[in-house]
């Protein structure tokens, strides 16, 4: 998949910190194709890793699917946000148990107060067997929730 030369050096970039951080944050804007980045990543780069895609709602995971190319399989599963907190602690830490790496698209939408504790049990529970977090937004600051900056 091609990639814009912006995205090129995210990629880079984000691939030179995962080598000592269990998290990386990719901030960039509306439209300047954070979906093409992550699916570069699901598709290519983690090919042979078990990835665990959340959004907020059916249809971002309808447009990966759709016109980006990713689907769920036996290595690639994707699911909304309010999925993930529909699971019990003990559900959310199994996936954990055995997901390589998580994508958050828009991740700034973590910072919810319900689907924010899912996603906290989810990635604690990652980071206990090494696995790696990667989020993606174009704002990460929620201005309406005391403008708390979540790639923080």
């Amino acid at each position: 998949m091609a990639l814009f030369k912006h995205n090129q050096e995210a990629l880079s970039d984000l691939l030179l910190k995962l080598e000592s951080n269990s998290r990386v944050a990719v901030v960039q804007c509306t439209g300047s194709g954070k979906g093409k980045l992550a699916s570069t990543l699901i598709l290519e780069t983690f090919k042979g890793k078990y990835i665990l895609l959340l959004a907020p709602t059916d249809a971002i995971l309808t447009n990966y699917q759709k016109t980006l190319g990713v689907s769920n399989d036996t290595r690639v599963h994707m699911m909304t946000y309010a999925g993930l907190n529909a699971k019990s602690r003990d559900i959310i830490l199994k996936i954990a148990s055995i997901v390589d790496i998580v994508i958050f698209d828009e991740y700034h939408r973590c910072g919810a107060e319900k689907w924010g504790a899912a996603a906290k049990v989810l990635m604690e529970g990652v980071e206990t067997h090494g696995g790696k977090i990667i989020g993606f937004t174009a704002t990460p600051v929620r201005f309406l929730d005391n403008n708390r900056n979540m790639t923080e």
